[in-house]
């Protein structure tokens, strides 16, 4: 099921929900059926009507992580730079499509697509080696909704430990997305630990290795 057909379907449930409660509440009222037929009608118009008005107006969301990987900072950012790694490491990635140019240069683009039907376009839109690396990626839905655009910058600091990695997203949507990710944060939380400790397990395990392979 896509994310669209399910919030079609919950919008459905809350105005079918909307029209019984207020039904039910005007007919033991005492009031005629007619009218208690007019009351939930009219609860179903406000309760679409702010549903429509939670698609239209913009809404931002920031989210800040920072791990600390026992890896070369070189070594990180090879990996964070190429996104057709991502379906290994993230759980919401299906698949990544279609990329063009070399991975992170700017302005190398492809399509990464969701476990939830959404198909976002990415670029690489500032590139700094082995230090910084901004990719910004966007969903253009059917009118009215508006894009869904996130901005994703990471950071690299070299430590005496490894790498200090440091992610800060910045999603600009509409209120239904802040209201969805407040309902559905420990879930987003959970799949962004699990993604993070995949890529540090990864690059550490990777590092050892080669530390173990003598020099020639």
């Amino acid at each position: 099921m896509t994310l669209r057909t399910f919030w079609v379907l919950v919008l459905v449930a809350l105005l079918m929900f909307a029209f019984s409660v207020v039904f039910t509440i005007v007919t033991l009222a005492g009031l005629t059926i007619p009218f208690a037929l007019i009351a939930g009608e009219a609860a179903v118009a406000v309760l679409a009507i702010a549903s429509l008005i939670m698609s239209l107006v913009p809404a931002t969301i920031v989210q800040e992580e920072r791990l600390t990987i026992r890896a070369p900072r070189e070594a990180v950012y090879a990996a964070i730079a190429d996104p057709r790694s991502a379906p290994r490491r993230t759980p919401e990635v299906v698949a990544v499509e279609h990329l063009a140019g070399e991975p992170g240069v700017v302005g190398t683009r492809w399509r990464t697509m969701l476990a939830n039907g959404m198909v976002l376009t990415a670029e690489v839109v500032a590139a700094e080696p082995p230090v910084r690396l901004v990719i910004r990626s966007w969903h253009d839905p059917r009118w009215p909704r508006r894009a869904v655009v996130i901005e994703t910058e990471r950071t690299l600091v070299a430590t005496p430990a490894g790498t200090e990695l440091t992610i800060r997203m910045v999603m600009h949507a509409v209120l239904w997305h802040r209201i969805i990710e407040r309902l559905q944060h420990s879930q987003v939380a959970h799949r962004h630990r699990w993604s993070n400790e995949r890529l540090r397990d990864e690059l550490e395990a990777d590092a050892k290795s080669h530390k173990a392979v003598p020099p020639s």
